[in-house]
């Protein structure tokens, strides 16, 4: 069971990290992703402000998604 929790725990701090990494990216570039169908691509978004709030509701998720993945190895 142990090994199962640690293995969660990785996947959960990559998922966060992913989330981070992708909200940066967001509030550099000006772009958000956007899927269409399957597909998720880079468009530009029609003000600053949707970028925002985009980037802030995935660093947020990023960082609850760290926090789960380290209470899990504890």
């Amino acid at each position: 069971m142990r090994i199962a929790g640690i293995f969660l725990a990785i996947i959960s701090i990559l998922f966060g990290l992913r989330l981070i990494v992708t909200a940066l990216q967001a509030i550099l570039t000006g772009r958000v992703l956007v899927r269409q169908g399957i597909r998720t691509k880079w468009q530009p978004a029609p003000d600053m402000s949707e970028v925002w709030k985009l980037a802030f509701r995935d660093i947020l998720m990023g960082v609850l998604l760290i926090i789960l993945g380290v209470m899990l190895i504890f």
